[in-house]
């Protein structure tokens, strides 16, 4: 300040110092989110699990989660969408050949990122949009599944890297998308669509198991009354059956 042999800093100055930190923030936060569980905010380790909003779960973390929250009385919940591993998807990941761990020390030829896409080998850092197919939870960038959709027809395509079939097409601009298809960490403005999608499957899996429960409901009501009307003609033959021996028994 003045007078004290220092500087008044700029006003410029002052907005690229902020500019630069909300920079490292963002930087930081995208790595977070590529290399950091979700529920634990432990490193990923494999098996990693991802659920229909593409988030990244150590599958350890979600096991412990769902057994503390049947004993546990807290009404908060970091996960309420899932509510048991049918709800997540076991996820096939290749190894980055670059990663090391940041604690061991890093260099321009290491990577933070633990896991890369087996089409592309690029890293999945967040730098480039990522899917998982969830029949076999191979994950692969978006741009290498694209490339091997582009002279394929239909929606029906077998999974470039287990040949498992799977449903996708490709949307006007050439994204890859379709039921099967999940994006891993997607914008605000995607995961708002897809958590939509999740709770219409909710409510449709909902109004599906109430009718299936009227349904078996009113079959059991028919075999009931089948059951009684069974029993009130066997009562009735033997009733005739009784009243035959007594008369029987009078004529002798």
């Amino acid at each position: 300040m003045g007078n004290d042999g220092g500087s008044i800093s700029k006003r410029d100055e002052m907005v690229r110092t902020k500019a630069s930190v909300q920079k490292v923030d963002a930087s930081l936060l995208r790595q977070s989110l590529w290399t950091v569980c979700r529920l634990s905010r432990e490193p990923l380790q494999a098996p990693v699990v991802s659920d229909a909003l593409g988030r990244l779960y150590n599958k350890d973390a979600v096991i412990q989660h769902l057994l503390q929250r049947h004993q546990s009385s807290d009404s908060t919940d970091a996960i309420p969408h899932i509510r048991g591993l049918r709800d997540t998807t076991d996820l096939a990941l290749t190894p980055n050949t670059l990663y090391r761990p940041a604690s061991a020390g890093q260099n321009e030829q290491h990577s933070v990122y633990p896991f890369m896409c087996p089409l592309s080998a690029r890293q999945m850092d967040g730098m480039h949009r990522f899917v998982y197919i969830a029949p076999c939870g191979c994950v692969v960038c978006a741009s290498g599944l694209q490339a091997t959709l582009t002279d394929a027809r239909g929606e029906s395509h077998n999974c470039p890297v287990c040949a498992r079939e799977f449903n996708a097409a490709l949307a006007k601009g050439g994204k890859v998308q379709g039921s099967d298809v999940v994006t891993i960490n997607p914008d605000k403005d995607e995961e708002d669509k897809m958590r939509e999608k999740m709770e219409s499957r909710a409510q449709h899996k909902k109004k599906k198991a109430r009718t299936a429960d009227r349904e078996d409901g009113e079959v059991a009501e028919q075999e009931a009354k089948k059951r009684r009307k069974a029993e009130r003609k066997d009562e009735t033959r033997r009733r005739i059956a009784q009243l035959t021996a007594e008369l029987a028994a009078e004529k002798a």
